[in-house]
């Protein structure tokens, strides 16, 4: 259920400027496919009930009551729900827009400078995803701005959550030329069937040989290797929706189950 959505909301973190692109909550009975999120994009979540699975590229994480988790730029992650007991969760995805001035602000560059963390919340974010559920639901007068009010207080949960003895806590900072690897992710997600190591470079302004040199760096994995894996995510998700392995495996471009039977 979407709580509130394009809401034109604005507001400030210390020196960033940060916009609510969705507020949700719902029960899910379905698998989210291992993806990343582009440039400056955020996104919360809280674990209400339920339970699940985390998996990112360093490993699995479980997902219960009042686990938080934040996935920012670049960062792979697949959710994985719990069929007998599915998860509850209150999601906010918000575009975080830093400042140009270089002054320190601590809690804005911690949020900005987290890329991934997941651990137990200690400081009451539930009660506030509350709040914001009511306000937009009886949508009282300058609920808007009360909602912007409590999602600076949830920002400021986060980080006191990133900054203490928590469980479970990972960080991982930011990494430079999110541009390019914001084309890469798009490129392989969307045109996994289609794109050609020339097509890559010519988005990327790169000659092939300098393309190829980027994904080692940043994937450690040529153009092949990506094209596979983004071509066995597809097959994953559509086996997980109920496809069988041969029609999965005719769908992203192979003659029989035999080039995905081993891998999935």
């Amino acid at each position: 259920m979407v709580i509130i959505e394009e809401a034109n909301m604005l507001l400030q973190f210390e020196n960033l400027t940060i916009k609510i692109l969705k507020i949700s909550h719902g029960i899910f009975h379905k698998p989210f496919q291992r993806h990343r999120h582009g440039k400056n994009f955020y996104e919360l979540h809280y674990i209400a009930g339920g339970g699940g699975t985390l998996v990112t590229d360093d490993g699995e994480y479980p997902l219960e009551k009042d686990i938080i988790f934040m996935t920012g730029p670049l960062v792979y992650h697949e959710q994985l729900t719990d069929t007998a007991n599915p998860t509850e969760e209150y999601c906010i995805q918000m575009e975080i827009i830093p400042s140009k001035k270089s002054e320190a602000h601590p809690a804005a560059s911690l949020l900005t400078e987290t890329l991934f963390w997941i651990g137990k919340d200690m400081h009451n974010i539930r009660s506030y995803f509350e709040l914001i559920s009511e306000e937009c639901m009886r949508k009282r007068i300058g609920y808007i701005q009360t909602t912007m009010s409590l999602v600076s207080l949830i920002l400021t949960a986060l980080v006191r959550n990133y900054s203490g003895d928590v469980e479970q806590a990972v960080f991982e900072k930011s990494s430079p030329d999110f541009k390019r690897l914001n084309i890469v992710e798009g490129s392989f997600f969307n045109d996994y069937d289609t794109l050609t190591l020339d097509e890559l470079s010519q988005r990327l302004n790169l000659s092939n040989r300098q393309t190829q040199r980027f994904l080692a760096q940043n994937y450690s994995k040529s153009f092949s290797e990506l094209k596979a894996e983004a071509r066995l995510n597809i097959a994953r998700k559509l086996v997980r929706e109920g496809a069988s392995l041969h029609d999965a495996a005719v769908a992203v471009g192979y003659s029989d189950a035999r080039g995905i039977k081993n891998k999935l």
